[in-house]
């Protein structure tokens, strides 16, 4: 690693260009002399911090980048003092090839005091060769997604709206293979409104779901068994649902329902031990670490 950065500082100019001068906002991952994947912080802690669509322009021209496949764009937590992400700036820009993956929003949740705000994601459908989409923001709205490539998504933020579920309903996503949603500790949504989710008529080839931070989730997770979704999926992610014990014997009780599953994740949730050794029991595989006490 010494002599990579050592490199770097030599011929910085020809392996970054401009990007060279705000290396303090942009984490980069290499890979073969190429950067692959890049984190572009925008801190306005930092007295000399340049916006995201400065710094963003400035990482797509560098002549590194071609091989970039990820990039994450957002805060590093502590209170969000900027201006609401302007997608359409990111968009306008022509993306490197293999650019597949972006995560928008609060890099750490846990130390997120304020979050971002991102109105909408409807305009992301224009890149086409997005795979991966992850957003952490504070999500007042959003507009039905068309997008025939996405393969996995992931909202995440501190109070999913009734619009937005639906919106995220309306949308025609036919190659989503993941879904991740929180719900949300400050929204007034509950695990009956999630019923929609469940049915084999919304995301049919769906077979990763994860429902976090929802109130009474077991609740849905019954609706999943009812209608058979359960049975199509491979992974199902529980996690920070503040199930406890009674919500550990429902799922012993039924385990013939999760059996089938490669990944079953429960971690933070408020198992105590005793409960916690019956899970790890009845589910082998299921991943039970960092429960909260």
């Amino acid at each position: 690693e010494k002599k990579w950065k050592a490199l770097l500082k030599r011929h910085d100019d020809a392996l970054l260009g401009e990007l060279a001068g705000v290396l303090n906002q942009v984490e980069l991952r290499w890979k073969r002399g190429f950067i692959v994947s890049a984190r572009v912080t925008n801190d306005a802690k930092r007295s000399h911090h340049v916006l995201l669509d400065g710094l963003t322009t400035t990482l797509f021209k560098s002549p590194s980048v071609r091989m970039l496949q990820r990039l994450e764009l957002g805060w590093p937590g502590g209170i969000f003092r900027g201006p609401e992400y302007r997608l359409w700036a990111l968009l306008d820009l022509q993306w490197p090839q293999y650019l597949d993956t972006l995560e928008i929003g609060a890099f750490d949740p846990d130390e997120t005091r304020e979050w971002p705000t991102l109105h909408s994601i409807h305009e992301l459908q224009r890149k086409e060769q997005l795979r991966y989409l992850v957003v952490r923001a504070r999500m007042a709205d959003m507009q039905p997604v068309s997008h025939v490539g996405l393969r996995h998504l992931e909202l995440d933020g501190p109070a999913m709206t009734h619009r937005t579920f639906g919106a995220l309903l309306d949308s025609h996503l036919p190659a989503l293979r993941g879904l991740v949603i929180t719900v949300g500790r400050q929204s007034v949504m509950r695990a009956r409104h999630l019923t929609p989710l469940a049915s084999m008529r919304f995301l049919p080839e769906l077979a990763a779901l994860g429902v976090r931070q929802c109130p009474d989730v077991t609740v849905f997770v019954e609706r999943l068994i009812q209608s058979g979704r359960m049975a199509q999926l491979s992974l199902l992610d529980l996690s920070e649902n503040r199930l406890n014990e009674v919500d550990g014997k429902w799922l012993i009780e039924n385990a013939k329902h999760f059996g089938h599953l490669t990944r079953f994740v429960l971690r933070r949730n408020h198992f105590k031990p005793r409960i916690l050794a019956k899970l790890a029991a009845a589910f082998p595989l299921a991943d039970l670490s960092d429960q909260e006490r």
